[in-house]
């Protein structure tokens, strides 16, 4: 199996960051490609997160992996994918994504806001004593 090629884009800001922090730890490092700085970052991030565990990966992640390189599932969302992910969901509840409509809709008779203060009962007895 060939190693997989993995495009993605960052910023040359967040290369620069990455190039900072790899000097950091390797005054002497020198840049030969972009591949390599992610690599080493990557590699060296991995293992940092594994100290105090061992390396062997469960055969079961490998074979994800192993499967998702040869055909990798590119998903699509669309209205009716998303409809199907809502029966799935467990932990939604329906109520929460729709909110009944009141039984009566009345309409507002102010048209523009033209008053911006408080309304009288909000105002503390302190407050209107002052007036």
């Amino acid at each position: 199996m060939s190693n997989p090629v993995i495009t993605f884009r960052l910023s040359p800001y967040q290369l620069a960051r990455g190039l900072q922090i790899v000097r950091a730890l390797e005054p002497d490092f020198h840049l030969t490609s972009l591949s390599q700085l992610v690599k080493i970052i990557y590699t060296d991030y991995l293992a940092k997160m594994s100290l105090g565990q061992t390396d062997q990966v469960d055969p079961k992640i490998m074979n994800e992996i192993k499967n998702f390189i040869i055909s990798p599932k590119k998903r699509e969302i669309n209205l009716s994918s998303l409809a199907d992910d809502e029966e799935n969901l467990v932990s939604l509840n329906k109520s929460t994504l729709f909110m009944p409509l009141p039984d009566e809709i009345s309409e507002s008779s102010i048209g523009t806001v033209t008053d911006f203060s408080p309304p009288s009962d909000w105002m503390d007895e302190g407050d209107e004593e002052d007036d």
